[in-house]
């Protein structure tokens, strides 16, 4: 093994809003539109509040807004499928119970692939690396006070049953946000694309056809 895999990264959420700007650079666009998943989300909303001239339109799903990490830590774990999972004596259990914590529906053949190609990658050297770099820098969730500072259309789309969100708190996020809409998938988890993607691509596409 290279020595170069022990190399410990400097990496964290600012360098990956960095990297949607080099984006946009190389793709000599004047703006963009984002969608952002999960953490995904807090980095197109520091993007949105770092670059604003660059920024068309934003949409984040499944993003905790409006509590604390302590908040949004203690509600997961107190989740009961979380207080199975810490109980369950076999990797395939755990694997079931993860499915059932981050989907409400039952994953189809591709997706399940796909969630084991992903476990897979997490695995990998050059992975455990970036993700221990990000533990050296914990991105800050009061980047949701900001949202009011947003000039910017925004739609948040949420699942009924996502453990990570609270909808009453997103809801209280957005209330000063310009032009903001909030869109709740009712037989959706954490990822509303996988659980109900005709009703997600709707949503994304009604509204930037409605700007």
């Amino acid at each position: 093994m290279s020595p170069e895999s022990t190399h410990r990264l400097t990496h964290g959420i600012m360098q990956d809003a960095k990297d949607i700007e080099n984006l946009r650079k190389a793709l000599g666009v004047d703006y963009i539109d984002l969608l952002g998943h999960s953490y995904g989300g807090h980095v197109a909303l520091l993007y949105a509040l770092n670059y604003p001239d660059n920024v068309g339109n934003l949409v984040l799903c499944g993003v905790p807004l409006g509590e604390t990490d302590e908040e949004i830590n203690r509600r997961i774990e107190s989740h009961p499928i979380s207080k199975k999972m810490e109980k369950a004596k076999s990797s395939e259990k755990r694997k079931k119970l993860y499915y059932q914590f981050y989907y409400h529906k039952p994953l189809s053949k591709e997706n399940l692939y796909y969630n084991k190609l992903v476990q897979l990658a997490y695995k990998t050297e050059k992975n455990q690396r970036l993700l221990r770099a990000y533990d050296d820098d914990p991105f800050n969730t009061d980047l949701a006070k900001k949202i009011s500072d947003l000039h910017k259309s925004l739609l948040v789309i949420v699942g009924k049953y996502d453990p990570i969100t609270c909808i009453e708190a997103i809801e209280n996020t957005i209330a000063g946000a310009r032009c903001s809409r909030l869109a709740v998938c009712e037989e959706s988890g954490h990822e509303p694309f996988v659980d109900e993607p005709d009703k997600f691509s709707g949503l994304v596409n009604d509204f930037l056809d409605g700007l």
